[in-house]
C-alpha cells in the first residue's frame, strides 16, 4: 500500500540519520522510528549495523531492543 511505502521510506531515512549523527539528532531519529513503526525497521537497522563502527553498532543494538518493545504500539 502507499502508506507502507511511505513508512518504509521514512524509516530508511531515519535509520540513515541515526547512523550519521549522535546526540539530539540520534534521539530524535530514534523517537521518530517508534512513531513510523515500519515493519522493515529491524532489517534496515541490521543492514546499517553491518557496516557501522563498534560504537554505532552498540547504539543500533539498543535501537533494535527499543523498537522490539515500541511504546507507541
Amino acid at each position: 500500500s502507499e502508506e507502507q511505502k511511505i513508512r518504509e521510506t521514512a524509516a530508511r531515512a531515519l535509520v540513515d540519520a541515526f547512523v550519521a549523527h549522535d546526540g539530539e539528532v540520534r534521539q530524535a531519529a530514534s523517537n521518530a522510528l517508534m512513531v513510523v513503526d515500519a515493519p522493515s525497521t529491524p532489517g534496515l537497522i541490521a543492514t546499517a549495523r553491518a557496516s557501522a563502527e563498534p560504537a554505532t553498532q552498540a547504539a543500533l543494538d539498543a535501537l533494535v531492543a527499543r523498537f522490539a518493545i515500541n511504546p507507541t504500539r
